[in-house]
């Protein structure tokens, strides 16, 4: 029998277009798929297989009333909801996988699948409190996000959700274009903080007319980035073609499998390259995750500073010029290998110890000893054991009210440890979602999985600090 799913997307144009392998795999797999979007980015699913059946959130009309009509807005509102979810309840899923990692669409899988039983991803336990249903999406929830340290791409997340394994087949969602284009430039973002100023552009536009005169450059961009392009087009002596604005995301992505190459930085363009298999040279910076977000068609690089400010338009036309001759980069932190396979390191070396930790703590890589965190380590592990020994007074006597204040105060010695010493954030955010998991409990339930928690903890901290033992007693 075939197993009909419902996909939860309520992201953005970008994370829609990480879906499409997914989708593409699922499907692969036999099963009849559905997506669920919101009705504003719905544009971005055109060019899925036609069997995929895309519905629409219609979120602002749901939202409404509570801007129009205060009386009774919420019961209005409530009525709208229903009304856009009746058609999906009525199609019986088999499972429901949310991949939109928001505290609204854990409200919707609820709605869908009110015991939970066939969701996937973030949900709501049957008292209504957060529910997060499978390690990858705990995994999400406390080490993926600006600030974090991670670098699972958040493809490869999605894939791990959804429970299947990604070819590069899934990622080919267009047929092969002929190349007519040299290079697009993505001259915007969709944040400002992502940006390059336009005289960066024009800057970058005259490097490569003058290395390369015969070039066919284009420029790509929102139609709120027309002014943006009109600016980086002043002081150029030549054509170039300015597409900024006057395409549809179809269309946008029909010039892109045409193209040679795409620079720009993170931003749905990428993403639609990696489905019709373009290059892309991503510049990214600090202020984004190129390991979670960055383009994954084959070939593609990226160049990384820590702001926008510290590029030079010369080492971007120069890195551009040495992917259009398949030349080695001389530059660029990470290359791609093929869509399914991800990143091969060029020469990243940041943030070696909170990766590692990730590792050991979500993907069981053996800990080994680090010398210059022994200190670290040991005040962890006094933290813990506090923690341990009033979990054991709770175990006998469940309402020992000073046991329960002390053991109160371990969240926040974990918080101030993490915020003395960052890498420690990735230990201390591993112990929140262990615990977030949890759900409603009897109070005996709860202190026994709490327990547990700071029993595994223990152990890690013995592989990572061996030299420091612990000198208290670990309860049965």
């Amino acid at each position: 029998m075939t197993k009909k799913i419902l996909i939860l997307q309520l992201a953005r144009l970008g994370d829609i277009y990480q879906t499409w392998p997914i989708l593409n795999a699922l499907q692969r797999g036999g099963a009849e798929v559905h997506m669920l979007v919101r009705e504003r980015y719905a544009e971005a699913c055109l060019g899925l297989d036609p069997s995929i059946k895309v519905h629409k959130l219609f979120s602002k009309n749901i939202l409404e009333p509570l801007f129009l009509e205060p009386n009774e807005a919420v019961e209005k509102s409530q009525a709208r909801l229903a009304e856009n979810l009746q058609p999906l309840i009525d199609e019986s899923y088999d499972e429901i996988i949310n991949l939109s990692f928001s505290p609204l669409s854990s409200y919707l899988s609820y709605l869908l699948d009110p015991e939970g039983n066939s969701t996937k991803g973030y949900g709501r336990f049957l008292d209504g409190s957060f529910a997060i249903k499978d390690w990858p999406s705990a995994y999400f929830f406390s080490q993926v996000g600006i600030g974090s340290y991670n670098r699972l791409h958040l493809v490869d997340l999605l894939a791990m959700i959804s429970d299947v394994t990604l070819s590069d087949e899934d990622f080919s969602s267009r047929p092969s274009a002929e190349k007519e284009i040299d290079i697009l430039l993505h001259i915007g973002a969709s944040q400002p903080n992502k940006r390059l100023e336009p005289h960066f552009w024009s800057q970058v536009i005259q490097l490569l007319e003058a290395g390369r005169p015969s070039f066919k450059i284009g420029l790509i961009g929102s139609l709120g980035e027309k002014g943006i392009a009109e600016e980086v087009q002043v002081p150029l002596s030549f054509r170039v073609d300015n597409y900024v604005g006057q395409t549809s995301l179809p269309e946008l992505m029909d010039l892109i499998g045409k193209s040679k190459l795409v620079v720009g930085a993170d931003s749905a363009p990428m993403h639609m390259a990696t489905l019709t298999g373009t290059p892309c040279l991503n510049l990214s910076m600090s202020s984004v995750n190129f390991w979670e977000t960055g383009p994954r068609s084959q070939g593609s690089r990226v160049l990384w500073r820590s702001q926008a400010t510290d590029y030079s338009p010369r080492e971007v036309s120069e890195e551009a010029l040495r992917m259009i001759d398949h030349l080695a980069s001389e530059e660029a932190v990470v290359e791609c290998v093929s869509a399914a396979a991800g990143y091969k390191i060029l020469q990243w070396q940041q943030n070696e110890i909170e990766w590692d930790l990730i590792k050991i703590f979500y993907f069981d890589k053996k800990a080994d000893p680090y010398s210059g965190y022994e200190k670290v380590f040991s005040s962890l592990r006094e933290i813990n054991q506090l923690a341990l020994e009033q979990l054991h007074i709770l175990s006998e006597s469940p309402q020992q009210a000073t046991a329960i204040k002390i053991y109160g105060q371990v969240e926040e010695l974990l918080d101030s440890l993490g915020r003395l010493v960052p890498p420690m954030q990735v230990i201390v955010r591993w112990i929140s979602v262990q615990k977030i998991a949890i759900g409603p409990a009897p109070v005996d339930v709860l202190v026994q999985s709490h327990k547990m928690i700071h029993e595994d903890l223990e152990r890690y901290i013995s592989d990572l600090c061996p030299s420091q033992p612990l000198q208290g007693v670990m309860h049965d």
